[in-house]
């Protein structure tokens, strides 16, 4: 079942079997979490609640919780916001909004990244960048958009975010 796109609720992921909340965040929460963050843990803790994030950066700080168990949190996160897509693509558009392009198109949409859930911005970002573009510019945004990241298994869903925020960043119009 797939989540509302327009839904202004929690999400609940699991960080090494312990369920964590992610109070509801606008597509700005998104954006400026990923964006300012150099590790995929550091991305997911500003979205966790408060007794969430104290006490994951605890076990991170003891050594009892591992980065890339935080780091599949974030993966989890990512699809649970936009069910549609995979996580990947999420993350991809949320850079992307960062850009002078994308993030001007959105204004000039009326859009405020600090009103839409992550799944509408996405949805409306990616329609505005495709909007009236020939077939093949489409095919070579959606093929950029889609790729799943080099070491993911498109199937399992398992990652390696920072090679992946590394490629994003590298691409032309995607980082």
């Amino acid at each position: 079942m797939s989540r509302d796109p327009f839904a202004r609720e929690p999400l609940r992921v699991t960080i090494a079997s312990e369920r964590v909340t992610l109070p509801y965040q606008p597509a700005a929460g998104w954006i400026g979490a990923i964006c300012g963050s150099a590790t995929t843990a550091g991305a997911l803790l500003p979205l966790l609640a408060d007794p969430d994030r104290a006490r994951t950066i605890t076990r991170l700080a003891r050594g009892t919780l591992a980065a890339d168990t935080v780091a599949a949190a974030l993966y989890e996160a990512l699809r649970a916001a936009v069910s549609e897509l995979a996580w990947w693509e999420t993350y991809r558009l949320l850079v992307l909004s960062t850009q002078p392009s994308a993030a001007g198109r959105m204004l000039l949409a009326g859009l405020d990244p600090w009103q839409q859930p992550p799944a509408a911005w996405c949805y409306a970002l990616y329609e505005l960048m495709t909007q009236g573009v020939a077939d093949k510019d489409r095919f070579r945004f959606d093929a950029q958009l889609k790729t799943p990241p080099a070491g993911v298994d498109e199937d399992f869903g398992d990652m390696d975010f920072d090679q992946m925020v590394a490629a994003a960043r590298a691409t032309p119009g995607m980082g």
